[in-house]
């Protein structure tokens, strides 16, 4: 396996972070805004429909989204660096929303965004979301909780977030980490939940832990209550298939 970029795990952040703002009424827009360059376009079918150019019309498009709950689990991403401030993170997202039966219904989704690091700091620049398979996944299945948290880690790893006691626990592996996947099935807007780590590591082996989380939805970032030391396995011990779910 290959060690993640700082890059990578920065934009991986804010795909995490555009996700978990979608899932659930909470969020804060004018912070979530700062996700997005000024001349963001956000399109949809391979550029064939606009839903916004720029700030304006973007927190305008954020507020026609319905206040439902959602989930969006990354089934695979790929991120290209560029030559100067720029890269593209291309993943392929399963797409979910309850129904009126209490089963879900939703979608295969193929998002190609391009990310900026003007001033270092990671910003999408364009992003385009394109329906391409149903989803055929009749359990719901929440992944708010986990965006969150995913989010949170990949920008302590990517350096755009500092937290003393999470960087001690990761220190021996943060220049190493080829992968990090977060268990957390609560439903959306949990206060305080419990989140299993698994980061794997370029030289095959993987880390796990339990982290305890506060979390208001409206901040940045949510807040650990309680961090575990890692544990190290050769195997990487799927212990949660139901919350991966197949399509």
């Amino acid at each position: 396996m290959t060690a993640m970029s700082r890059r990578s795990h920065a934009a991986l952040s804010l795909a995490h972070r555009w996700f978990a703002f979608l899932e659930s009424p909470a969020g804060n827009v004018v912070e979530h805004l700062d996700l997005f360059e000024n001349n963001i376009q956000l399109t949809g079918r391979l550029g064939e429909v606009q839903f916004a150019h720029g700030h304006l019309e973007l927190a305008q498009w954020f507020r026609t989204v319905p206040d439902e709950v959602s989930s969006h689990r990354i089934l695979h991403s790929n991120w290209t660096e560029r030559t100067g401030a720029e890269g593209t993170l291309d993943f392929l997202v399963a797409y979910q929303t309850p129904t009126a039966d209490g089963s879900a219904g939703g979608s295969v989704i193929s998002y190609q965004t391009t990310v900026s690091f003007a001033d270092e700091i990671p910003r999408f620049v364009a992003l385009d979301k394109t329906p391409i398979l149903p989803n055929t996944k009749r359990v719901y299945a929440p992944t708010w909780a986990e965006h969150r948290v995913s989010g949170f880690m990949h920008a302590l790893l990517g350096t755009q977030l500092t937290h003393a006691e999470a960087a001690d626990a990761l220190c021996d592996i943060t220049d190493g980490v080829s992968k990090v996947d977060v268990w957390a099935p609560v439903p959306e807007r949990s206060p305080v939940y419990d989140a299993f780590l698994t980061i794997g590591t370029a030289d095959g082996n993987f880390h796990t832990a339990a982290w305890r989380f506060h979390d208001d939805g409206d901040t940045a970032f949510p807040a650990p209550l309680q961090i575990a030391p890692l544990s190290r396995s050769t195997v990487y011990d799927d212990r949660h298939p139901d919350a991966r779910g197949t399509l």
